[in-house]
């Protein structure tokens, strides 16, 4: 058994190739670049989980990052077999935060908040449904919203990708206010 774990930061978002630089996906683009920063190892199946884990080192101790390979709205199963997995390996339960789209934040924004409601977000309903709380860390990631609110027209604007100004916002403006914020998981 490994030592204890600081936190589990988990992706949630679409599998495969086509949906990989859209917004709904934008947590998979996150952990990833946490994990390039954090000069982990690469992520690596393990079996019984829908997804994928490394340990990456950080200042505060040993953080396990997980991908989902889930769709984003079936993204509880993963993240609870992750964190049992987590405790049966690691010692003990641990701080878990779910890095995730949120399309009312604008484009570069982070908001860390725990507990409460979904509001609206499926793979965060999912989560709380299958861990059964909603006491955990959700890391939302700002994509901004398209002027229209029909179903149809938010559906094709959070699977759509990013355009280049769009990746260059995220990467130099929402992924270091995504390590402040990460920092305060606790």
């Amino acid at each position: 058994m490994a030592g204890r774990l600081h936190s589990i930061v988990c992706s949630i978002g679409n599998p495969g190739s086509q949906y990989a630089g859209t917004r709904h996906s934008v947590g998979h683009l996150m952990v990833d670049l946490v994990r390039e920063h954090l000069r982990a190892a690469p992520f690596q199946t393990v079996p019984g989980l829908k997804g994928a884990v490394t340990l990456a080192r950080g200042s505060a101790g040993d953080v396990l990052l997980f991908r989902s390979d889930s769709y984003m709205n079936e993204s509880g199963g993963p993240v609870r077999a992750v964190v049992k997995h987590a405790a049966r390996e690691y010692g003990g339960p641990a701080p878990v935060a779910i890095v995730h789209d949120e399309l009312e934040l604008a484009l570069g924004q982070i908001k860390l908040r725990t507990g409460g409601s979904a509001r609206g977000h499926r793979g965060i309903t999912d989560v709380i449904a299958r861990l059964g709380t909603k006491d955990f860390y959700r890391l939302q990631v700002g994509i901004g919203r398209p002027e229209s609110r029909r179903p149809n027209d938010v559906a094709d604007y959070v699977l759509g990708r990013f355009t280049r100004y769009e990746r260059q916002v995220l990467l130099e403006t929402s992924f270091p206010l995504l390590l402040d914020a990460l920092a305060r998981v606790k």
